[in-house]
């Protein structure tokens, strides 16, 4: 090869222009920084998108599941079905007892306490057509209290003996709506916590298993009237050092609650001082009569005492005797069931 002519040849490429291109090289390049920057940002993004699905998924695991809303109410009954009671309470603080239980068509109540008297609970659940008597111990409109199962409930305090509007220490009514339209109370006295232990008694309570009433014995049913209420006490409990003697059971028939005619049947702990003046179906009984009323005393013979509490519809002669007729035909229908100490062992169907 020449090389004078490479040389030339050479220095002639050095000094022409560049061919002509469809490429711009400045575009191209800034398009280029371009495309690096948007893949840094991508990849920034992307990186923030984990940690931000990492710290969501950590707050979801870490934070508490909301609380769950109160369930809707159910449906209150119109009445309550005395020999189907309905009222069960779950807790009581320790060395607390259930003494009287007292169902009505009206309302269902038990109360109770500690053995020496002074402390003590009282549950009083209403239906929809109930209402409380009118305590007049209570202070004020009340205030908000501890809720029951998700419901608000009002607090209020009790007054102290002798009429005086000082709040009695220890001691309070927690109230809550049940059912839709019915309410209940919760009457706590001599604890420490009075809002505490009443709501803890509160959500106790259950009301959704009717049970049917259970009594030592069986009677017959009054003519032309209904259960308006029935009671227990447990005999073999105690109230300080003296034994409850109070009626093991009761039912109360009529037509309208209050009024006449009605039939009062009791049974409880035999009356050793009883003095017969006739006798029933063969059994030493006393019977009296006092005026529109009368009362049927008998012992079955087992440690029980029958007593039946008769009220005429009227004042008339007609109706009077009408009335001692019916009274002596229940009071004979009386047939003991089971142990009066034991009540697993009564019936579950008393009236028949």
């Amino acid at each position: 090869m020449n090389e004078a002519r490479t040389r030339s040849m050479l220095a002639l490429l050095a000094t022409e222009p560049a061919p002509t291109s469809s490429v711009d090289v400045d575009e191209a390049i800034a398009t280029a920084l371009r495309q690096r920057r948007r893949g840094r940002w991508l990849t920034a993004a992307a990186a923030a998108a984990v940690v931000l699905i990492l710290t969501l998924g950590l707050v979801t695991l870490l934070r508490p599941d909301p609380p769950r809303p109160a369930p809707p109410l159910a449906p209150a009954p119109a009445y309550f079905d005395p020999l189907r009671p309905r009222l069960r309470v779950d807790w009581l603080p320790d060395g607390f007892t259930e003494q009287l239980r007292n169902a009505a068509v009206t309302a269902e109540f038990v109360d109770g306490g500690s053995a020496d008297g002074k402390q003590g609970f009282e549950v009083y659940v209403l239906p929809r057509k109930g209402g409380f008597p009118a305590w007049g111990d209570l202070i004020g409109q009340g205030v908000a209290g501890p809720d029951v199962d998700g419901r608000p409930g009002r607090w209020w305090p009790v007054a102290s003996p002798g009429g005086r509007k000082t709040a009695l220490a220890g001691a309070g009514v927690l109230r809550w709506e049940w059912a839709e339209g019915a309410y209940a109370q919760v009457r706590v006295q001599g604890v420490d916590d009075p809002q505490g232990v009443a709501a803890r008694i509160a959500r106790s309570v259950r009301l959704d298993r009717p049970t049917p009433f259970a009594m030592p014995m069986t009677i017959s049913h009054p003519a032309g009237m209904r259960a308006l209420r029935t009671a227990g006490v447990d005999t073999r409990r105690t109230t300080g050092s003296q034994p409850d003697r109070g009626q093991s059971a009761v039912v109360e028939f009529g037509k309208v609650f209050g009024e006449r005619p009605s039939v009062l049947v009791s049974l409880g702990t035999a009356n050793a001082r009883l003095r017969p003046n006739t006798t029933l179906d063969g059994v030493p009984a006393r019977e009296e009569v006092l005026a529109d009323t009368v009362l049927w005393q008998i012992p079955l013979g087992t440690g029980q005492e029958l007593g039946v509490q008769c009220s005429s519809a009227a004042d008339t002669p007609a109706a009077k005797a009408a009335n001692r007729a019916e009274c002596r035909r229940v009071t004979a229908s009386a047939r003991p069931v089971g142990t009066l100490s034991d009540p697993s062992t009564w019936s579950t169907a008393p009236v028949s």
